[in-house]
């Protein structure tokens, strides 16, 4: 009877321990994601986390015998654990995609460098880079005439405008501030508003949001491949960039924020699109 117990303390240590390792990395990991190491989580995504994974880690060093007898400390290893368990293989990965956010992966630099030298060569066997077209990179927005347009993070408005354009703004890994420039100046100057007049000449206002989907590859099979977009910290200074450029001029422009979860609400009139690039 007495090796009975014993086995049965030991694995209830094992157990607890295990409990005590999953609950604590996962508490680790949502704290840091709280603290912003992964900024594009929404904040009350953060905090239930944070709760959640810390109440496991306490579940589970509670489970640690000998103090509760074996029925609470197998009930409260397992709590943790299971607690600490489903953040780990769930809620974790879905925040490591594109830092934290819902949807598409952004590609990682290695990937996307790839892709754009693989590009360029193809350029030079036609004949010259990226079939006469200067160096650089070939930086993308989709601009949408509007009569009003909103961006909304976690229930909260981002940003909004009246009348004016919607700028989906989107870099390639080889882009540079000057192509920033260009696709600001395109923005401002193109005379695609009403009566053939320009976001410049009409004082209208901007609303830019990052969409980095607008690199998605479809050539091949049913998933579509990103790695023609830039990734996140060389996308985010130019498409700051061309925020920049847009407010120098003296023009109005709203944001989304760049790598969240974005809702974006628009009324096109027309409806107008067109696709500009570098």
């Amino acid at each position: 009877m007495g090796m009975v117990q014993s086995a049965q303390l030991w694995l209830l240590l094992a157990l607890a321990l295990v409990g005590v390792v999953v609950a604590g990395w996962a508490f680790v990991h949502a704290l840091l994601m709280h603290s912003g190491s992964f900024p594009a989580a929404g904040k009350r995504t953060k905090t239930f986390w944070l709760l959640i994974t810390g109440l496991a880690a306490v579940l589970a060093f509670l489970g640690i015998p000998p103090p509760l007898g074996i029925g609470g400390n197998l009930l409260f290893s397992l709590a943790g654990l299971i607690g600490g368990g489903i953040y780990l293989a769930d809620v974790r990965p879905a925040v490591h995609r594109a830092g934290g956010r819902k949807g598409p992966r952004r590609p990682r630099p290695r990937a996307a460098s790839t892709r754009a030298r693989r590009v360029g060569a193809a350029g030079e066997r036609h004949g010259g880079a990226d079939m006469g077209r200067r160096p650089g990179g070939l930086m993308r927005a989709v601009l949408q005439r509007v009569s009003s347009a909103s961006v909304t993070v976690e229930g909260e408005v981002a940003g909004r405008i009246g009348a004016g354009l919607v700028a989906l703004v989107a870099a390639a890994p080889t882009d540079t501030g000057a192509d920033a420039a260009t696709v600001a100046r395109k923005i401002a100057e193109l005379r695609i508003l009403p009566g053939e007049t320009s976001v410049a000449d009409a004082g209208a206002e901007v609303l830019v949001v990052s969409q980095f989907t607008l690199y998605g590859d479809t050539r091949k099979g049913r998933r579509p491949s990103w790695s023609g977009a830039a990734p996140g910290e060389l996308a985010e200074p130019l498409v700051d960039r061309v925020v920049t450029e847009l407010r120098t001029r003296g023009i109005t422009v709203a944001t989304g924020i760049f790598g969240a979860d974005m809702s974006v609400s628009l009324t096109n009139e027309g409806p107008f699109t067109v696709l500009v690039d570098t």
